[in-house]
């Protein structure tokens, strides 16, 4: 069960590659919720990134 847990954990989830994109601290589910000149930062397991549209 706690192995479970730590693969469906964020950490989890980044430690196998993934990465989560936020815009105002809030995750983006979907490319059609970007706009040109929204600022994203994207989260990987080891940093975030900072990035303009």
């Amino acid at each position: 069960m706690e192995q479970i847990c730590q693969l469906l954990s964020i950490e989890g989830t980044l430690q196998r590659g993934f990465s989560i994109t936020l815009r105002e601290g809030k995750p983006l589910a979907s490319a059609n919720l970007i706009q040109p000149g929204d600022v994203l930062d994207i989260q990987f397991k080891d940093g975030t990134v900072r990035s303009k549209v």
